[in-house]
């Protein structure tokens, strides 16, 4: 370009300058998009992870939750089976072996 209106070494040194600024630019932004599609695949990727792992982890939270439950249904068993245990009355027996005060 300008080394064919210039005739003069400078000239085209300019213009294989420019050339190779060009030629880097388009290496540049060719390298940009590859990095970026690359950089959009990890975020898909990374996204795809954590929806997968907070299902997993409320999946764990609902068995918590219903573990929890069910330990507190034991417990009130067991609470109420102590407390019936403790209000029966004690059968009364009559008392074997000496007995003071009888007179006999």
């Amino acid at each position: 370009m300008l080394s064919s209106v210039l005739n003069s070494e400078v000239a085209v040194h300019v213009n294989i300058a420019i050339m190779r600024a060009f030629a880097a630019l388009k290496d540049y932004l060719s390298r940009q998009s590859r990095i970026s599609a690359e950089i959009e695949e990890l975020r898909a990727k990374v996204n795809l992870l954590f929806q997968e792992r907070e299902s997993d982890l409320e999946y764990m939270n609902d068995l918590s939750e219903d573990i929890r439950n069910e330990i507190a249904l034991i417990n009130q068993a067991i609470a109420e089976l102590s407390l019936s245990i403790n209000k029966r009355e004690k059968p009364t027996r009559t008392r074997i072996g000496f007995k003071t005060g009888s007179g006999v």
